[in-house]
């Protein structure tokens, strides 16, 4: 999918920058993505789409990563009421959704989202974990305990007879398309 999203530039290495109104806003529930949709063109929220609406917006953002110059953040706590026009889309829809740069920014911000919920509390001491001010971590300031979001590297294998090559569709799914 990373692939697909060129011209644009990923940058995934942790520099925060404060949003502006134009930064996107990244919100989940239930494996759901909050956008607006038009066949298959997909927007998300701003920054300044909540201006007015929510205090302390400029101040209660987790940075996720950047797009060539675009941010993308999570709010926590956000009352998705407060953005009419936009719905919650099952994630499944940004396989096919256009710009392909905010589709891949969608999921990749889903997996961070997904980590985030999941290191609310410490493993060694169950103290709250806080989010760290240098790096993409979460630390316990009670026992000092680190954890970063773990990596999970896939290898892609093509398997040919001749000149053909072998392609596989998921079972029971309704998704058509053949297996990524």
């Amino acid at each position: 999918m990373i692939q697909d999203i060129a011209p644009h530039t990923y940058h995934n290495e942790y520099k925060p920058v404060a949003p502006d109104k134009g930064s996107h806003i990244l919100a989940y529930e239930e494996g759901k993505i909050l956008m607006k949709k038009d066949g298959e063109t997909m927007t998300l929220p701003s920054f300044g789409e909540l201006e007015g609406k929510v205090e302390n917006l400029y101040e209660n953002y987790i940075y996720l990563f950047s797009v060539d110059e675009e941010h993308f953040y999570l709010i926590p706590d956000l009352d998705t009421s407060l953005l009419p026009g936009y719905q919650f889309e099952i994630t499944r829809v940004l396989r096919t959704a256009e710009p392909q740069y905010l589709a891949f920014a969608g999921i990749t911000g889903y997996q961070l989202f997904q980590w985030y919920s999941k290191r609310r509390f410490c493993g060694c001491c169950g103290q709250p974990m806080v989010h760290d001010k240098t790096e993409r971590k979460m630390i316990c300031p009670s026992c000092g305990n680190g954890e970063y979001p773990v990596l999970s590297p896939a290898v892609i294998v093509g398997v040919t007879n001749g000149d053909k090559l072998i392609l596989s569709k998921y079972e029971g799914r309704n998704h058509t398309r053949y297996a990524m």
